[in-house]
């Protein structure tokens, strides 16, 4: 067989994976009696008594969080049969920790308790067990997709799975999948034995992670195959943060692009002030990261403020670099004008910004010398084009972590630089004005932002940025603390007043209309049906 040479011409067709598709239809044409989980009107689970005594945890630095010990409480004071119980919080407070100790001590308080925990990714899942085995191996299964390749899968997980002798993992028989008391898999996989035809039942609980990143018929793949009258349901995620990944508008009309978990804290039940214990927790320390990059969702997007937990080790962890002028602010703006290129096709363009590039190579030669290791440092940009042209300025250096903001869901660097790649004017207004594109989206700002543990690093064009109120806030804030470099932006540009209001207005006013017209046009398509019938 001969090699193809560079003058010859191929076609290339990708297919779909429709698996997915066709477990998140099936499990929405199964009828269930179960209003308490879809569309939940009565809070049964009483008011959890938070003044006695405290459950004896496993993991001893939740005894330091009231509100990581409230939702614990709250959730092992549910009876069987309670409506959805929801931890909400902003990345980094810990929702991923409560919702495992809660794991662990309902297996511990109840010989009959069986778990389902789930995510929307392998990713989470994996970070689920891996918390998990820190304290229990043997009633856990790790459950995977065939289609996953072994050295995909953590080491330490390998125990907890279920693989063959060529490193294929399968479904156990329903005599051994039985015996484990906790189960973790993603949403689409929880299926996967009903395909083998084996029953899952008598799970007293079931878990999803991250679902504010999920689509509503993803998790309920879950929820109708295994639920029964007495199971709970909780959910975790951050609302605020970066939804389902929806590609069709018509689709995004329709609701799709709204998690499960965002419609239920949209219904008055979960609203009420009253409901905060016996319905939804709120957790808002965080963690994660220095509390000026902690803060700045509050500041700058008007979202729930977060608590920053006074980490010595996070605060002092940049203390000494050189580039940081005011040093208890570890976040820089760096302006760059120009060197903006599209690249690719008219229909599918991407972009890139050889200038942008040649700063991050700067900062990170200055971390590489300040001591910090590749795989501490993440890069965040919007563009395919941007993200391979940097890839191959550190090839060789694979531990930096390279994407956009999709990539890095679920993930934390100590130092995040974010390159906006954007410099021309004329195509930049379009995404402002209609609130598509990276530049205007603030789940897209409040996730790329919140990546970052210790340091973070954002390149731009300030005069195209600052045309967007919320950037325009971010500037200005870096700027009032020291840290901004690079090409200056004009007082006048910066310090006008914020009109991102009528944006906004008009993107919503736009929205509506497309969301209208569909509606419009479904609904003369089926009156056109029912006539022809």
């Amino acid at each position: 067989m001969a090699f193809p040479t560079s003058e010859q011409l191929w076609s290339v067709e990708f297919v779909l994976c429709r698996v997915p598709l066709q477990l998140m239809h099936k499990a929405l044409s199964k009828k269930t009696t179960f209003n308490r989980l879809l569309f939940p009107e009565t809070v049964v689970a009483p008011t959890p008594n938070t003044t006695g005594k405290p459950p004896v945890l496993y993991n001893s630095k939740i005894a330091t969080s009231n509100q990581q010990l409230e939702a614990i409480t709250s959730i092992l004071s549910q009876p069987p049969g309670s409506i959805p119980f929801i931890i909400s919080g902003p990345p980094g407070t810990g929702k991923t920790i409560t919702i495992v100790e809660a794991i662990l001590q309902i297996i511990d308080r109840d010989p009959d308790a069986r778990v389902l925990a789930c995510a929307p990714s392998e990713s989470a899942a994996d970070a689920i067990a891996q918390r998990l085995i820190q304290y229990n191996q043997n009633d856990i299964l790790r459950l995977i997709a065939p289609s996953r390749p072994l050295e995909h899968v953590p080491a330490e997980l390998l125990k907890v799975t279920s693989a063959d002798k060529a490193g294929i993992f399968l479904i156990p028989a329903k005599k051994h999948l039985t015996r484990f008391r906790i189960i973790v898999s993603t949403c689409v996989t929880a299926s996967f034995p009903f395909g083998a035809r084996i029953q899952l039942s008598g799970f007293t609980h079931i878990f999803v992670d991250d679902a504010g990143q999920a689509m509503e018929p993803e998790v309920m793949i879950p929820i109708k195959n295994v639920a029964d009258s007495k199971t709970n349901v909780i959910l975790s995620g951050d609302p605020k943060s970066l939804g389902p990944v929806i590609h069709s508008p018509v689709a995004r009309a329709f609701g799709l692009g709204r998690s499960y978990l965002e419609r239920l804290l949209a219904m008055e039940i979960y609203k009420h002030r009253a409901s905060h214990g016996t319905t939804v927790a709120t957790l808002s320390t965080n963690y994660r990261s220095h509390p000026a990059i902690s803060r700045l969702p509050g500041d700058l997007l008007d979202y729930d403020g977060t608590d920053p937990h006074e980490n010595p080790h996070i605060i002092k962890e940049f203390g000494k670099w050189r580039e940081l002028v005011n040093r208890s602010f570890p976040v820089i703006f760096h302006g760059v004008i120009g060197g903006y290129k599209p690249e690719g096709q008219r229909r599918y363009p991407s972009c890139f910004n050889q200038e942008e590039i040649s700063v991050i190579k700067y900062y990170v030669k200055s971390l590489r010398q300040f001591g910090l290791a590749d795989g501490d440092i993440g890069i965040i940009a919007p563009y395919s084009a941007q993200c391979q042209k940097i890839r191959l300025t550190f090839k060789g250096a694979s531990d930096i972590m390279i994407g956009n903001t999709e990539h890095f869901r679920g993930q934390e660097r100590k130092a995040i630089i974010i390159s906006t790649v954007r410099s021309n004017q004329n195509e930049v207004e379009p995404e402002l004005r209609y609130g598509s594109g990276f530049l205007a989206n603030p789940r897209e700002f409040n996730a790329s932002i919140t990546r970052a543990r210790g340091l973070l690093i954002e390149i731009g064009n300030p005069s195209i940025l600052a045309l967007d109120p919320v950037w325009r806030k971010f500037i200005r804030l870096v700027r009032a603390n020291g840290n901004l470099k690079g090409e200056a932006i004009s007082d006048v540009e910066l310090d006008v007043e914020d009109g991102g209001a009528h944006i906004l207005s008009e993107h919503q006013q736009e929205r509506s209309r497309l969301e209208r017209s569909i509606i419009d046009w479904a609904a003369a398509m089926s009156n056109s049906r029912d006539e022809n019938e």
